[in-house]
């Protein structure tokens, strides 16, 4: 119910919802499980789980705040999808799994408390305070680049952060949908705009 509309809508009900629901709660079931099985086992970190789990505290923290519950719930959603995708292991992925329970603990009260003890916690997950984000995990390494043809969005790009302007004009001006704009015209000027956009000027 939460999920299915905001909360200041009129919800109308729908009993496929509640399939979705507990697929859902089953997938996060079975990652706490396999995150609590190998917790003893050291392995390296995600930076892209990482960065993930981080922006997703930040955005349900302020969802909760705004009483977007449904938006929240999406972002838990969105962190899941790329669990599975990633498959974190070891201590990193139980890290993942306490603040994931933690999240989702208001929405799921029951059975978040279950995930819990199942991560060997004694105490009520509700008494384990909210998990916090760190700004630097939140920053990407990478960047979407708009390209423009005489003022028009054509395409797009992602680079790193770090890119040079002139790599990101090579990039652009090589792109197959760039080519088919400009391939035959002019080439008057190309505009980089650091970490933002390309603007070519064909004539």
């Amino acid at each position: 119910m939460l999920f299915a509309a905001p909360a200041d809508k009129e919800l109308r009900w729908n009993e496929e919802g509640i399939g979705g629901a507990a697929r859902f709660m089953n997938r996060v079931w079975r990652f706490v499980e396999g995150a609590t099985a190998e917790a003893a086992q050291e392995r390296a970190r995600s930076d892209k789980v990482w960065r993930k789990l981080h922006q997703t505290v930040k955005r349900v923290t302020e969802d909760i705040e705004r009483f977007s519950l449904h938006t929240a719930i999406a972002g838990l959603m969105e962190l899941l999808n790329m669990v599975e995708e990633e498959k974190p292991e070891g201590i990193f992925a139980r890290e993942v799994a306490e603040r994931y329970v933690q999240m989702i603990a208001p929405f799921a009260p029951h059975i978040a408390e279950e995930m819990w003890e199942k991560l060997g916690k004694k105490r009520s997950v509700f008494l384990s305070g909210w998990p916090g984000y760190e700004k630097e995990a939140l920053e990407e390494d990478e960047v979407e680049i708009v390209i423009q043809v005489n003022g028009k969005v054509r395409d797009r790009l992602i680079v790193p952060k770090i890119a040079l302007d002139e790599d990101v004009r090579k990039k652009a001006l090589a792109s197959p949908k760039i080519q088919s704009f400009i391939s035959e015209k002019e080439l008057k000027n190309v505009i980089v705009v650091p970490k933002k956009l390309v603007n070519i000027v064909v004539r």
